[in-house]
């Protein structure tokens, strides 16, 4: 959803919201963490970087088959897309240049956009017009799941109909 100069403050509110609750900050894609009132006798915790996973879940970083992240990109100029700044991105650039004069391994991400989705595991991302700071570089994934939370009771507030009781 864009944000538009003719939007009031509820709409660019319900836009922001929206944007943290539903961007794959951490690449858990359907992995993400239980509530409380799950069935605990599957959950799993390996690091205290991760949340709570079932162990019956194929969607493991063990099985090789992690889900790719989603990794924004503060556009350069007004009117310009997401991928024309990343191709002019000075960081990008370079990376892309590295990997294809000599590449760590046969399999190294061709992008630098690519390398974020899918090896960066310390939090969320959220980059500048020149890829080479991270908004969100000090954000733990315990963070994003907590503001996504109450993201979605923010847009459920602001879409609901009646207003009984919004701040329980």
């Amino acid at each position: 959803k864009l944000v538009g100069p003719r939007m009031g403050p509820p709409q660019v509110m319900s836009a922001l919201f929206k944007l943290l609750a539903d961007t794959n900050w951490i690449g858990e894609g359907s992995a993400v963490a239980k509530d409380a009132v799950a069935d605990e006798k599957n959950l799993i915790r390996k690091a205290p970087s991760e949340g709570y996973r079932d162990e019956n879940d194929s969607n493991t970083p063990e099985s090789g088959q992690r889900t790719k992240r989603t990794v924004l990109v503060m556009p350069s100029e007004e009117g310009k897309s997401e991928s024309q700044t990343i191709a002019e991105a000075r960081m990008a650039n370079i990376y892309a240049k590295q990997t294809s004069t000599s590449p760590l391994t046969p399999s190294d991400p061709k992008t630098l956009r690519e390398l974020y989705e899918t090896s960066y595991t310390l939090g969320p991302v959220f980059l500048d017009s020149s890829m080479t700071h991270n908004f969100l570089g000090q954000v733990s994934p315990a963070c994003i799941r907590f503001l996504q939370q109450e993201a979605r009771k923010g847009l459920n507030y602001l879409h609901a109909k009646t207003y009984d009781k919004p701040f329980q």
